[in-house]
């Protein structure tokens, strides 16, 4: 199976989770140090989504912003220790520190960091004319990247196209409670979707970003996939207004529901980039739902990151709509990157579809 390349780009994180001890929840009065289990590390942002996409066989350049610092040694040393190559694409910027986010219990604490100052100057030309497809993801948490209208993020899209690759988007959701909060999101739409080629969302990013009652609707399903709460032709209706931009493809994760795929009209595949191109008329004007993939008795999983890499390797394979969503399907189901690399190796009917499909 050949795969085209891809550039991911973005939020980069360095995470540390630990467990709060049961004793320190029984304690009363909250006097001294509350007790924690023992921390551990793992990778952050897009860096999943390129070491999922690494581990499915997809070429893979990962780009991001480190500060020179501890916590930025450890995380280039996470990212080597599982695929070396991923790290020739990391931004070393002294000036900055390393973005971390804390998981204590349910509890999270972020810290942006480096990601604070990624600029279109940050991508190089040689690094993209090598590539296929260009994914950029969370600008909804870099300032340098939502301020101004969207004017960076713009900056970013207009080069990547420029050098012929098609372009890739996850918003994520923006902390109201910092700068994001006084952005006018309509503003940044209407700015840089006509660069986009494929939309990712999941529910509370689309209400979010395309209800008018947005800001309500934050709160409400913030922590909710919110499918249920869907009324009949939302869905379509929140998708016909993404494609009206010039979107060709929109791919929404519906959590347990599954998937939900739109793509525009021929009109609109008339420059879809290197990463697009081929891909033919099975792929116009399409709207196919997928439910979520199930063997035996295996609980329902939907892996929105690995979901997603499962969709973007099926694009890069050249596949049908459908074939994409399966793969998409498959390997959301995998609960760590041990897992989606098991569940390939043990699953090669899936691969084997995709090569009759592409």
């Amino acid at each position: 199976m050949v795969f085209k390349k891809a550039v991911i780009a973005g939020y980069l994180s360095l995470d540390i989770s630990s467990s709060l001890q049961e004793s320190s929840l029984s304690e009363p009065g909250g006097r001294g140090a509350v007790q924690i289990g023992q921390a551990a590390i793992s990778i952050g942002g897009l860096a999943n989504l390129a070491m999922a996409l690494h581990h499915l066989g997809v070429p893979t350049m990962l780009i991001g912003k480190v500060g020179d610092d501890p916590f930025g040694d450890a995380l280039v040393r996470v990212i080597k220790d599982k695929a070396p190559n991923l790290v020739d694409g990391l931004i070393l910027d002294p000036s900055v520190p390393t973005a971390y986010q804390l998981n204590i219990g349910d509890s999270r604490y972020s810290f942006p960091g480096a990601n604070k100052s990624f600029y279109a100057s940050d991508l190089h030309r040689d690094i993209l004319r090598e590539a296929d497809l260009f994914h950029f993801g969370f600008p909804a948490l870099m300032r340098s990247i939502y301020r101004g209208d969207g004017g960076e993020l713009v900056s970013i899209l207009q080069r990547v196209r420029r050098e012929g690759l098609s372009t890739s988007l996850d918003f994520g959701l923006p902390d109201m409670g910092e700068a994001a909060g006084a952005v006018d999101w309509s503003v940044l739409l209407e700015n840089t979707l006509p660069l986009v080629d494929i939309l990712i969302a999941d529910i509370p990013q689309l209400l979010f970003f395309l209800e008018s009652e947005g800001v309500q609707q934050y709160s409400e399903y913030r922590h909710a996939d919110g499918v249920e709460g869907l009324s009949p032709g939302l869905l379509h209706a929140l998708s016909e207004r993404v494609l009206k931009f010039g979107v060709n493809i929109l791919m929404v994760n519906l959590g347990e529901k599954g998937f939900y795929l739109r793509t525009n009209g021929e009109h609109a595949w008339k420059r879809p980039g290197r990463g697009l191109y081929g891909l033919g008329e099975a792929w116009f004007d399409r709207e196919i739902r997928e439910p979520v993939f199930a063997s035996g008795d295996q609980k329902i999983l939907n892996n929105y990151v690995y979901g997603l890499a499962g969709f973007l390797a099926g694009l890069l394979a050249d596949s049908d709509p459908e074939t994409a969503l399966q793969l998409a399907a498959a390997a959301g189901t995998s609960k760590d990157q041990e897992a989606l690399r098991s569940f390939w190796d043990a699953n090669p009917e899936i691969l084997r579809e995709l090569e009759t499909a592409s």
